[in-house]
């Protein structure tokens, strides 16, 4: 299956029309993982996931922002476990990045702020697709 982007968060601006291109969010390891768990767990699991995904961003910006190096890393390090388990692909392969990026202490500023771009276009996408995934009933 092929990434999920809310079409709508696109056209709203929430969501850069390039991240259609990227695997957003892993239909194949939601099917399993709601053929393994049920559908009701893998709900349960994406909603704490979702009400926690954007304090989590806050926070990372905020570090970021702050020159807080380690505490960045650490924090998309703990996003990026829970992005990749399941499945919001783009942004676990984005705080991976954060991740690397926080064990440099002299990373640019300019680099710095284009993650900070590209983390807030994430979250807007894969929220909009765990959000379209929620709502669509269908695994």
């Amino acid at each position: 299956m092929g990434p999920l982007v809310n079409k709508s968060a696109v056209l709203e601006g929430r969501c850069s029309a390039a991240a259609l291109d990227d695997a957003v969010l892993d239909l194949a390891m939601l099917a399993s993982h709601a053929d393994f768990l049920g559908r009701d767990k893998v709900e349960h699991l994406l909603r704490l996931f979702l009400a926690e995904l954007e304090p989590q961003i806050v926070a990372i910006v905020d570090h970021l922002r702050c020159a807080r190096w380690v505490e960045a890393g650490r924090c998309a390090h703990y996003l990026k476990s829970s992005a990749s388990s399941l499945g919001a692909l783009r942004l676990a392969k984005l705080l991976g990045a954060i991740r690397a990026a926080g064990q440099i202490t002299e990373t640019p500023a300019a680099e710095i702020n284009g993650l900070i771009e590209q983390l807030c276009a994430a979250h807007d996408c894969t929220k909009a697709a765990v959000e379209d995934w929620l709502g669509s009933g269908s695994i």
